[in-house]
């Protein structure tokens, strides 16, 4: 994932927090070092199975935008796509 986004260019990136060798928190501080490199941001919202107390603010911390908890209301997905996605439009406007 790393690699990819260094060499491609994505409007969002949902990121799992439970993968094998690097964890989402891990990939994402990752992804964010790059783009400061260049100077952008793309949006990073969390998929995780934890749904405690302090998890979001965990996901925050890392450098993700948004989380969502599983199992995954749709619904509720489309309303964090739509969200930044505008947000990433608005940006892109100014």
């Amino acid at each position: 994932a790393v690699a990819i986004v260094e060499n491609e260019r994505f409007d969002l990136i949902l990121m799992d927090v439970n993968m094998p060798y690097l964890d989402g928190y891990a990939v994402t501080k990752m992804i964010r070092l790059q783009e400061e490199n260049i100077g952008i941001h793309t949006p990073i919202i969390a998929m995780t199975a934890y749904a405690l107390t302090g998890d979001k603010e965990k996901c925050i911390a890392a450098g993700m935008d948004d989380y969502i908890s599983k199992p995954i209301d749709f619904k509720e997905l489309l309303k964090l796509i739509d969200h930044w996605l505008e947000c990433t439009r608005k940006k892109h406007k100014k």
